[in-house]
């Protein structure tokens, strides 16, 4: 044999041994081994089914540290008394937006809780459904004790318009109408109040700095935004009144959500709101507390700023743009 193929030969051999190497050696699975199989199928068949029916918040809150593009930020903003004079921002609200921007992959008016375990101190009261009411719903709406006015209200076309929308729903046998009890003053004494469902409205302007308006229509459902709160009546009419004839600052309407801060012990009436005159933010929430002597008090507001990439992907698809 000549040189050269010996060398050949070497080279091919040394080769053999190092890929034999890599490879796995033959072993002999002993009875007490196999016992350990069908433990270790269990268990991970347990954790994909986790993984398959884990919170849907905790899924949302997930996708903030994956790869969900961030669509924008929440933003605290202090609340003007006049041209000089702003109101103190409350230490509730830079933990409500602190909370808030563990879900910056979800739209403004996605229909999410957005209440991060980060924060166990932030709680929503539960809202247990009621079956449909005609007489209680009207009494929302016109202010009217049973349903019965004695002479028009000025919100007897507001009352009709509601019934208008709500024809779908109601056919439907969907929920309109919520109720819950609770300490809302801190004075020991609960109260009742209501949460109405509102329609949706056929469409809406988003206002985009500088000059830009998107018009989305229609805005989606979020049980946030579309509600309406009412307080029953109770032994203390003067807290009902200025529950129900209040308005959040600023804000023509009253709350459409509130938070209790367990730390704080107190409840945060907000004004989600598809709007904002705030620099830089597409949309508001209005954040209030409310008091038996002095009714709303304003606390801050929290714009939603959309990052420029989203700035135009902020409404549902088919948004256009008008001057």
């Amino acid at each position: 044999m000549s040189t050269h193929k010996r060398e050949e030969r070497r080279a091919y051999q040394k080769r053999s041994l190092s890929l034999r190497s890599f490879l796995p050696r033959r072993r002999h699975v002993t009875q007490r081994q196999l016992r350990f199989f069908p433990v270790m199928a269990m268990i991970g068949l347990a954790s994909c089914l986790l993984i398959l029916w884990a919170p849907a918040g905790y899924a949302k809150e997930v996708t903030r540290s994956g790869h969900a593009p961030l669509l924008g930020r929440y933003q605290v903003f202090p609340v003007p008394l006049n041209e000089n004079i702003v109101q103190p921002v409350a230490p509730f609200c830079h933990l409500l937006a602190n909370d808030l921007n563990q879900f910056q992959s979800l739209p403004f008016d996605t229909d999410n809780p957005r209440l991060s375990s980060r924060y166990p101190q932030l709680r929503r009261p539960h809202w247990t459904p009621m079956p449909w009411d005609r007489r209680l719903a009207k009494e929302i709406f016109t202010g009217c004790p049973h349903g019965v006015c004695k002479k028009v209200s000025k919100w007897s076309s507001v009352w009709r318009h509601w019934l208008k929308r709500t024809k779908a729903l109601r056919r439907e046998g969907k929920t309109l109408l919520w109720r819950t009890t609770i300490d809302l003053a801190g004075n020991g004494q609960q109260e009742t109040l209501i949460r109405i469902r509102m329609p949706s409205p056929q469409h809406a302007v988003r206002n985009v700095p500088p000059i830009r308006v998107i018009r989305i229509t229609p805005p989606r459902y979020c049980r946030y935004i579309d509600s309406k709160l009412d307080m029953l009546p109770s032994a203390h009419p003067r807290l009902v009144k200025k529950f129900n004839k209040g308005s959040l600052w600023g804000w023509v309407e009253g709350p459409t959500d509130m938070i209790y801060d367990t730390d704080g012990k107190q409840y945060y009436m907000l004004g989600w709101q598809r709007w904002s005159v705030l620099r830089g933010a597409t949309e508001t929430i209005g954040v209030s507390t409310f008091t038996a002597l002095y009714g709303y008090i304003p606390e801050c507001y929290i714009g939603w700023i959309p990052y420029p990439s989203h700035t135009r992907k902020s409404g549902r698809p088919g948004a256009s743009l008008t001057p």
